[in-house]
């Protein structure tokens, strides 16, 4: 089948998926060991989130972690407060894990072919009670032919501009 983007993948499988909790991940990303089981326990340990993000680490190509682990210090409690005044950015699509109630709001734009996570990110916190989780889940893979870090920074800017129209269009309605 035809490549369709972020959006259209996301949507479809969520579609084909028949858990209670779903769990983003690209494909050029990876789960630590620890991931299925902290992302239910902190569920479990608070029935009114619909939504969980989990810090990460930025790996290479070959896997090998470089920087520091992206831990948003401001989480805690007030994650979703925090998320309405996009202080939430930098969480990538592999870390975000939600109800299938909440997935089933979701409506991700087709324009979004890549950057799908930004529209999420925006919506969630309109939805849901937001948790968050410190310990690095996610190996975040950057091997410069990532879809989004690829592009130069004037393709960037104007494709980030176009995403915040369409989310504010999506958002408003």
């Amino acid at each position: 089948t035809a490549n369709c983007g972020q959006a259209s993948a996301i949507q479809e499988g969520l579609r084909l998926s028949s858990g209670e909790i779903i769990c983003l991940l690209d494909a050029d990303d990876e789960f630590y060991s620890a991931k299925i089981q902290s992302v239910v326990d902190t569920f479990r340990a608070a029935s009114g989130l619909g939504a969980v993000y989990n810090s990460y680490l930025t790996v290479d190509a070959t896997g090998r972690p470089f920087g520091p682990p992206f831990v948003w210090e401001r989480a805690g409690k007030r994650v979703r407060q925090y998320a309405l005044f996009w202080s939430a950015g930098g969480v990538p699509t592999s870390c975000i894990s939600f109800r299938r109630d909440v997935a089933s709001q979701l409506r991700i734009p087709h324009e979004f072919r890549i950057c799908a996570d930004t529209y999420i990110l925006a919506a969630l916190p309109h939805l849901t009670e937001i948790g968050w989780v410190k310990s690095p889940l996610t190996a975040y893979r950057l091997h410069g032919t990532n879809a989004f870090s690829s592009l130069d920074s004037t393709a960037r800017k104007v494709l980030l501009q176009q995403n915040w129209r369409t989310i504010h269009a999506a958002l408003l309605n």
